[in-house]
């Protein structure tokens, strides 16, 4: 639950924003009765600080007008846990290796995070936890559960590397930073150096591809959640440039919706980009992927779905020319998905060549009639929807169906000239799931054919 790519962004990309979560809390345990009001007066000024356009802080403002007194304890909690790992052994029992860290100490200070409970837990157990860096909670000599501390050196935080490098930069006039990974004692770090101009964002898409599924979860180390900023800035900056801001902005919005899994928002998407081709989402398609996801979905629910989506597709702006003063139409929307995949064609073909390596999971009844066919048959023709979703990493694929009874992941080359968007076109997706390197697929002819050698992962097999 407390992974800190959940934080909001107000606290991720302005800052000083921890600062006043921090000020703010530390305020209300001493019954200060102006200390949400102080947040919020410090949270507006380091918004106008920040070098985000003025489209991005005016949502920031809103977020920082709907600060309270509980913000704090639902949002530093986000951030708080550092393990390293875990391990079971039918003899030894649950192994866990816990960081020391003292940015956990300090949320720890602020609010109670189950330290109680744990302290009534160890009790119950006759556990010492006093400088105990090895503890084993044991029932009738067996250990169920053994905790490790590591104290070790703590890597830099965010804030300080961000002063660390305004330092350097102020000492090496001409050059701009640029983010590199570096290994050091076991671990991964992104250091800044500086460079040329011109060479600072070339290895910011290799540093994001070679973090796998498995490294976002846990307490990864900050220079992920580094990677992913640094990736989206260069993003962001590169789409201004070629696609203008607004454009930039819609489309961002609505990948965010997508990525979010808005229902209405997926469903419009898709009626949208077979519009780009001619063609037409119909009810029936609307009815088949609700029913894929929820076998009790009735006619109601498909018709409101189908046309508030339906409704979705179409923007309205005034028009003294048109019927009632307002020019109603899905061409704004169409030449956005447009600009959206021209973008992310050239970017694809920069990156990766002409064509892109992906995994897409089935899992339930599809997942048993296909493997079915491809036994049967040697082959299965597969439809796809407009904008269907794969991955890059086998393991995000793998990671989706896993727990969802019969299931199998398969690979496809697909070109470039298919992909609509992607983690490596829209920071969207590296905002909120950057885990998925998620990579839409928009074919003209929406079928796939598969083959036993396209399947990488079979629940069947070991």
């Amino acid at each position: 639950m407390f992974h800190e790519d959940k934080l909001p962004s107000l606290y991720r990309y302005v800052d000083g924003a921890l600062d006043s979560l921090y000020d703010m809390q530390e305020g209300l345990q001493k019954n200060d009765p102006n200390a949400v009001d102080k947040a919020k007066a410090k949270l507006y000024d380091d918004i106008e600080r920040t070098k985000l356009p003025e489209y991005s802080k005016s949502w920031l403002r809103q977020a920082a007008n709907e600060v309270s007194k509980y913000t704090a304890k639902y949002t530093l909690p986000m951030l708080i846990g550092n393990l390293t790992g875990f391990n079971y052994d039918l003899n030894a029992g649950l192994e866990v290796d816990i960081n020391e860290d003292p940015f956990d100490d300090k949320i720890a200070s602020y609010i109670d995070m189950g330290q109680t409970q744990y302290v009534k837990f160890a009790k119950d157990y006759g556990v010492d936890l006093k400088d105990n860096d090895d503890v084993e909670f044991k029932k009738e000599g067996k250990t169920l559960l053994h905790l490790k501390i590591k104290r070790h050196q703590i890597e830099k935080s965010m804030y300080g590397e961000y002063m660390i490098d305004m330092i350097l930069k102020a000492g090496r006039p001409g050059l701009v930073p640029k983010k590199v990974m570096v290994e050091r004692a076991g671990k991964s770090f992104l250091q800044t150096v500086y460079v040329k101009p011109g060479a600072e964002g070339e290895d910011i898409y290799k540093t994001f591809m070679n973090i796998h599924y498995n490294k976002f979860f846990g307490r990864r180390a900050k220079s992920t959640n580094e990677a992913i900023v640094a990736m989206n800035d260069e993003i962001d900056k590169q789409r201004i440039e070629k696609m203008g801001e607004e454009t930039h902005y819609r489309a961002h919005e609505l990948m965010s919706d997508w990525v979010e899994g808005m229902v209405v928002r997926v469903i419009s998407l898709r009626m949208i980009a077979a519009a780009t081709h001619g063609k037409e989402f119909t009810r029936d398609n609307v009815a088949s992927y609700l029913k894929a996801f929820h076998s009790d979905v009735d006619d109601k629910n498909i018709n409101a779905a189908y046309g508030i989506a339906k409704a979705m597709t179409y923007d309205m702006k005034p028009d003294p020319k048109a019927e009632g003063g307002i020019k109603v139409s899905m061409d704004p929307y169409i030449d956005i998905l447009k600009k959206e995949k021209e973008f992310t064609e050239q970017k694809a073909r920069d990156l990766f060549g002409d064509k892109i390596t992906l995994y897409r999971g089935v899992y339930g009844p599809s997942a048993i009639e296909i493997k079915k066919q491809l036994k049967d048959h040697g082959q299965v023709e597969v439809e796809e929807f407009p904008f269907t979703s794969y991955s890059q990493d086998i393991w995000a694929a793998f990671a989706f169906v896993h727990d969802k009874g019969d299931y199998f992941v398969f690979k496809q080359e697909v070109p470039v000239t298919d992909i609509a968007t992607a983690w490596f076109s829209n920071s969207a997706f590296a905002v909120s799931m950057p885990e998925q390197k998620e990579v839409v697929v928009d074919r003209k002819v929406q079928k796939i054919t598969l083959k036993p050698e396209d399947v990488v992962i079979d629940d069947d097999k070991s």
